[in-house]
């Protein structure tokens, strides 16, 4: 084949361009897109050892011979390397340096064949006159005598001005090179920008459209988080909840305690104002919702507002939380504390419109049945002319007579003294782990154990405080009229009836705190309802003494606090 033949060959507007390069050789450049000068390597330079345009290079300690013309794959001119002996570093052939656009990709292909494997190198030239180097590929043997085709493709880097490719030989071997083409890949149009955010959503990047700057595997404005023993892994993106949204995973493989959880940079909240938290999740574990709180002192406080059960499929989890006094930030927390897989999309984050109510109020509400509470509890509320809420446990711990536990015929002394007897399930499980038809039987079943004493419960607290959409629907189709969470907060007229909002009163909590809470809910004209548990002075977590309860009754009265049940409660809001 002869020279012209082989120009036309490369390309049917082939233009061959010759002009002095630094090294008096004539620059021939092949048509179309390919920016390699004389790609095939048939035209030779003044040196008939070499092509014109191209060089030979190499580093370190290595007996490296360099052959051209060698013989192409279709009998043509070619390049050789071949290494005898190797200590170190490398021989190749390379091309005059080429203009490039920084951020722009470009695709390198060659025809080679060797007869060990071999490194395809980019050499950035940059603006301030310094080089850059990265690997683009590592390349198989072609077993020395078949050719075969490489290609690679890579994204100049900020500040590069030029490049070249070396595809190089880096140990004993031989390696043969032609038909070399450097090809400015076409930058596709920008993808349409997202729909804008919801201007009350004050999550940024909720949709988590946009990655992190000089890191894809993070949507901008989010993190990866966790503590604990436990073996992590992070994904983003995955599909998302619809089209307009993207979603992140967390997979937990193995698990000895802590937690992972992806969250977003805190934003401003207002101190003691309502928020509400959404997003749709999939899930083959149960998982917790979390709060973190920036408080203005520097310091974090937590709070769980959420517990979602397993779910195939999207399904929302909303959660409404009352920021505490203090805190100037806050952050959500969609974490995972277990072996399993959790992906989460579409997350909203907006402030409640306050709707006050026309004079704050108290409610104190006893979980269980605890005998202690009928024994210590209720002399101090009937002294005091307060009645209470009480979520009974129905099953064995509860109306059937055992130790700890009130009596049946005390619940109906309670019952017929005016407090109100709420349902607490039959067994006190954990509602998100269970089949639907046992959701039936927990919490209808209270419900109808109740009522077969002569009870009608029309209110209902979730155990542990555990609660998912799932949940909440069985306890609505029950036939209750509203629901007590243990997420943390206040409650006006735009709570949810099916997720109030308490404040927890544990061993640890003083009266004065306590008086606190009652303070803020009158003056934000707010429903605080008080969470108890056992009444005695055991120090256990979840009990309180008498005397704690006998100050809280005490500062009810000197405040003139109105007392009301949680049916009362409900009641009023809905007014």
């Amino acid at each position: 084949m002869n020279f012209l033949t082989r120009v036309l060959r490369v390309g049917t507007f082939a233009i061959i361009a010759s002009l002095l390069s630094p090294l008096g050789a004539g620059i021939v450049f092949a048509a179309g897109t390919n920016i390699v000068p004389n790609p095939t390597l048939d035209v030779p330079s003044s040196d008939p050892t070499l092509p014109a345009n191209w060089h030979q290079g190499g580093w370190g300690t290595n007996q490296a011979t360099f052959t051209y013309p060698a013989t192409g794959p279709d009998g043509s001119s070619a390049a050789a390397i071949s290494i005898a002996s190797y200590t170190n570093g490398d021989a190749k052939w390379y091309f005059d340096p080429v203009a490039v656009t920084a951020g722009d990709s470009y695709t390198f292909s060659d025809s080679y064949k060797s007869d060990v494997p071999t490194v395809v190198t980019v050499e950035y030239g940059m603006s301030n006159g310094s080089l850059q180097f990265a690997d683009v590929a590592t390349l198989p043997s072609t077993g020395g005598s078949s050719w075969t085709q490489s290609t690679s493709t890579f994204t100049v880097p900020s500040g590069a001005t030029t490049l070249t490719v070396f595809h190089l030989l880096n140990r004993a071997g031989s390696l043969t090179i032609d038909n070399v083409s450097l090809d400015h890949v076409t930058t596709p149009p920008p993808p349409p920008p997202p729909p804008p955010q919801d201007p009350k959503n004050i999550i940024p990047n909720a949709a988590l459209s946009v990655a992190a700057v000089g890191d894809p595997t993070s949507p901008l404005s989010w993190h990866k988080g966790g503590w604990g023993t436990n073996q992590t892994t992070f994904t983003y993106p995955v599909a998302g909840f619809n089209s307009t949204s993207t979603g992140i995973q967390i997979q937990i493989a193995s698990y000895t305690n802590g937690d992972a959880k992806w969250y977003f940079d805190p934003v401003a909240v207002s101190s003691t104002a309502n928020y509400q938290y959404t997003d749709y999740y999939k899930s083959d574990v149960p998982t917790v919702v979390t709060a973190q709180y920036s408080m203005s002192d520097g310091t974090f406080t937590y709070a769980d507002i959420a517990f979602p059960g397993v779910a195939a499929d999207w399904t929302p989890v909303t959660a409404v939380f009352n920021v505490p006094a203090g805190a100037t930030g806050v952050t959500v927390f969609h974490l995972i504390n277990q072996v399993g897989t959790l992906t989460t999309s579409a997350f909203s984050l907006k402030l409640v419109p306050s709707q006050a109510l026309s004079q704050g109020m108290v409610t104190l509400s006893f979980d269980d049945g605890y005998q202690s509470v009928y024994d210590n509890a209720k002399p101090i509320l009937d002294a005091a002319g307060y009645k209470a809420t009480m979520f009974i446990i129905t099953g064995p711990d509860g109306l059937n007579n055992q130790p700890d536990y009130m009596t049946t015929a005390e619940v109906l002394n309670l019952n017929n003294s005016g407090y109100e007897i709420g349902s607490h399930t039959q067994t006190h499980p954990h509602l998100p782990t269970l089949t639907a038809a046992q959701l039936v039987s927990e919490i209808q079943g209270s419900k109808s154990d109740l009522l077969n004493i002569g009870i009608k419960a029309t209110t209902f607290a979730y155990p542990y405080g555990e609660y998912d959409s799932q949940v909440v629907q069985a306890v609505k189709d029950a036939g209750y009229v509203g629901a007590r969470s243990v997420n943390e907060g206040f409650n006006d007229k735009s709570a949810d009836p099916f997720l109030l909002m308490d404040q927890h009163v544990e061993s640890t909590v003083t009266p004065a705190q306590i008086e606190t809470w009652i303070d803020q809910a009158l003056a934000n004209k707010q429903w605080l309802i008080l969470e108890m548990h056992d009444q005695n002075a055991t120090g256990d977590q979840y009990s309180n003494s008498p005397a704690t309860l006998q100050a809280v009754v005490d500062y009810l009265k000197q405040r003139n606090v109105k007392v009301v049940t949680v049916a009362q409660g409900l009641q009023i809001i809905k007014q």
